[in-house]
């Protein structure tokens, strides 16, 4: 006897190998209708003030030494990271406590956690280790 046949002759596993068919007949519909979801540099993202509430803003980085960087989040996954050195804009993620982050015209990468530890205080943790932010309130 056939496993088809098997599975024929008893209700519960005909009723579950079809169901299982149709949620798996639709997933792929959809994979195939639905755009794959990237993030390309400089594309626009639709949910962007959700997924990047949390940090959005004008961050001050504790402890620089004489000058001192200044970071802007914005809710379109952009920033700005002004620096003693130059400026440097990319484009970065932040959601459930991990970030990424990019800037393509100096071919810098970075991936890590955050946690805002109070409404003014953010901490990163990344390839450079770890930092204090705060924010710049007006």
């Amino acid at each position: 006897m056939g496993w088809a046949k098997r599975i024929s002759e008893h209700p519960w596993l005909s009723l579950t190998v079809s169901a299982a068919t149709i949620v798996s007949t639709i997933l792929a519909v959809f994979a195939f209708i639905l755009p794959a979801q990237h993030s390309e540099p400089g594309e626009a993202r639709e949910n962007a003030a959700q997924i990047f509430s949390d940090i959005v803003g004008t961050w001050v980085l504790q402890d620089s030494g004489s000058a001192p960087w200044v970071v802007e989040y914005k809710p379109d996954g952009t920033y700005s990271l002004a620096t003693p050195d130059g400026i440097v804009v990319g484009f970065y993620e932040a959601r459930n406590g991990i970030f990424s982050s990019e800037a393509p015209e100096l071919g810098l990468k970075d991936r890590g956690r955050y946690q805002l530890l109070d409404d003014q205080t953010l901490e990163m943790s990344g390839t450079l280790g770890v930092s204090i932010w705060k924010r710049r309130s007006g």
